[in-house]
């Protein structure tokens, strides 16, 4: 029996982010549903996500590198291609003229970025047109494909899979939280004024001058050197915030098996699915966040698992209510925990359904 082509194109690790992330995980389930189909992976990545020159350069050189050894493939069956959410689609622009030059019509777009979902872009309307209306475009919730549609005529196709598929649910007991009336708060991400480094900060700052012990902790990489410069100044003033750096594996299992809350003041416009919201929902800890893209879909708008709050929202003034009833009512933070881990278990369902849905799709294709 004849084998058929499957080609990734898309960021992977390294660096780490959402997006990467994702695509490796992708990259593994097809490895274990190959069912004859032979798995051609074009690795996207830039060698670091500073954005200098040489950023620019590489994904430049990068992108036509994989354009001639596209070209080398006599026949492709189907592409799987994450977009993104900004000039870079211009690269996959470029990747989808000439695929469809080769006649291949079964392309999957995967989606990362709500930056041209909430507001109409005419780079992605191009993109969406080049890759036709039988693309099969998916996202990562009911609200992005309902906004998709609405936004881009050509895009007819859509399969939801949310991100929780690719977390696992973190099997230790967590009754120790809150021992000795020591409250942590947590932040995780790579670290920018558009992740909400700040807001984090002063939230902390908010808390302790209520006269509540808390003390946190920030895991990450800079963004860069001036940022770094200006969040150690100010943790160095507090001395109840520690930074730890990057985290990975057992490093970032004990960072969230050390919290009581995760804090994620994000106002960065391609935010989607934070993988982080529910690496924090895998271990029970209540999330705070800025209401960006799948977010509030994430965490829920009945405050039972965390607060979402509107992105034009002062953040420290409306996360402050919330966190300081759960300090002082350690029952009703236990109860948040429980309901935690029910919307994890339910969330968690509902994508193995569809992942599963999805696989019978592309294999039998």
């Amino acid at each position: 029996m004849k084998q058929t082509r499957l080609i990734m194109i898309g960021p992977f690790p390294p660096p780490v982010m959402g997006m990467a992330s994702v695509n490796k995980s992708m990259e593994n389930l097809f490895r274990n549903n190959n069912h004859n189909k032979q798995l051609i992976i074009f690795n996207t990545s830039p060698l670091s996500l500073k954005k200098k020159i040489s950023y620019h350069l590489y994904r430049f050189f990068k992108f036509i590198k994989i354009l001639f050894q596209i070209s080398g493939i006599k026949t492709l069956d189907k592409v799987y291609m994450s977009t993104s959410g900004g000039y870079g689609q211009i690269y996959e622009i470029l990747l989808l003229l000439f695929i469809r030059f080769k006649k291949l019509k079964d392309i999957i777009i995967h989606h990362h970025s709500f930056n041209y979902i909430d507001k109409k872009k005419q780079l992605s309307s191009f993109l969406f047109c080049i890759a036709g209306p039988n693309t099969i475009h998916v996202t990562l919730s009911a609200l992005m494909a309902k906004k998709l549609k609405y936004n881009y005529s050509t895009v007819r196709l859509s399969k939801v899979l949310s991100n929780i598929y690719h977390i696992e649910k973190d099997k230790v007991q967590l009754s120790n939280r809150n021992k000795n009336n020591e409250i942590i708060m947590g932040y995780l991400s790579n670290i920018s004024e558009d992740k909400g480094i700040f807001e984090f900060i002063d939230l902390h700052s908010a808390i302790r001058k209520n006269n509540h012990n808390v003390s946190s902790i920030i895991a990450g990489p800079f963004s860069d050197d001036n940022i770094k410069k200006l969040v150690l100044e100010k943790i160095e003033k507090t001395k109840s915030i520690k930074w730890i750096g990057p985290v990975y594996a057992e490093d970032k299992r004990l960072f969230f098996r050390l919290i009581n809350y995760f804090i994620f003041p994000t106002k960065y416009f391609n935010e989607a699915e934070p993988l982080v919201i529910y690496e924090a929902f895998s271990y029970g800890v209540p999330v705070v966040s800025y209401g960006r893209g799948c977010i509030p879909e994430q965490i829920g708008s009945n405050e039972l698992c965390g607060k979402v709050i509107p992105p034009n929202y002062p953040f420290v003034k409306n996360a402050l209510p919330w966190i300081e009833k759960r300090i002082n009512n350690q029952k009703l933070y236990q109860q948040t925990v429980s309901s935690i881990n029910k919307h994890f278990y339910l969330q968690k369902k509902i994508a193995n359904n569809n992942f599963e849905s999805f696989f019978t799709q592309l294999i039998s294709n």
